[in-house]
């Protein structure tokens, strides 16, 4: 049902209580999330949880499909009613929760991805600089950056080997644990 005036709910747990109930008797066909880097993952459980029925959507898409109508102006009620409006008129695939390990390892191979990208960066910087306390400094911070990610790796490893269901792709010539993270 497409409302013509959004509700507005603050996002702390609590209140996913008061959303649910408001949602529930209004005989909801899908609410509609924008993906806001993880920030909408416990609302999205909640949700799921209580039986409704819930869509994760890309912030791309949702900006595409309003663009397509033409609206360019971006503000949250706006927002709210082109969600609206895609949850009316496309078919959205509803959120299915992964398995509580998957979560994990998404989260662990996310921060892993985070210090390679800050390592890389820093590599590049390295090469720019010329005093020699600077370079150093960085040089330091990298030695750091690259134990963190070690520590990450052995720690993926072992959550990998705790998934026998992941023992197949494990197998596979040229898998090795980030791509089988990545997968799983």
């Amino acid at each position: 049902m497409v409302r013509r005036r959004p509700a507005a709910f603050p996002t702390p747990r609590r209140a996913y209580r008061r959303l649910i109930a408001w949602l529930q008797p209004q005989g909801t066909h899908q609410v509609v999330l924008e993906a806001t880097g993880g920030y909408e993952q416990a609302a999205l459980d909640a949700l799921q949880a209580a039986g409704l029925p819930v869509v994760r959507v890309n912030p791309r898409q949702a900006r595409d499909s309003a663009r397509a109508t033409g609206q360019l102006a971006k503000t949250d009620r706006l927002d709210a009613r082109m969600l609206a409006q895609m949850a009316a008129t496309l078919p959205l695939r509803r959120y299915q929760p992964v398995a509580a390990w998957q979560r994990r390892l998404a989260e662990w191979s996310q921060r892993r991805g985070q210090l390679v990208t800050l390592l890389t960066g820093e590599r590049q910087r390295l090469r720019q600089l010329t005093e020699a306390p600077l370079r150093r400094s960085l040089q330091r911070h990298m030695a750091w950056l690259e134990d963190e990610i070690a520590v990450l790796d052995r720690a993926i490893a072992q959550q990998l080997e705790a998934q026998p269901v992941l023992a197949t792709l494990r197998t596979l010539k040229g898998v090795g644990p980030v791509l089988t993270a990545t997968l799983a």
